[in-house]
């Protein structure tokens, strides 16, 4: 499962930048992408728990 994860988010623009970052739920672990225009509005995509 994790190697598909992986070749998914090699598909997925770059530069890429990873880090945890610290919530009232514990740390989660955030992926930044940098895709257009730099002045545009960024968007949030959060995947659902076991959504495989």
């Amino acid at each position: 499962m994790t190697d598909r994860y992986d070749r998914a988010m090699g598909l997925w623009p770059q530069p890429r930048r990873e880090l945890d970052m610290e919530t009232g739920f514990g740390t989660v672990h955030v992926r930044v992408h940098h895709y257009g225009a730099r002045n545009g509005k960024p968007i949030v995509l959060l995947h659902g728990r076991a959504g495989y």
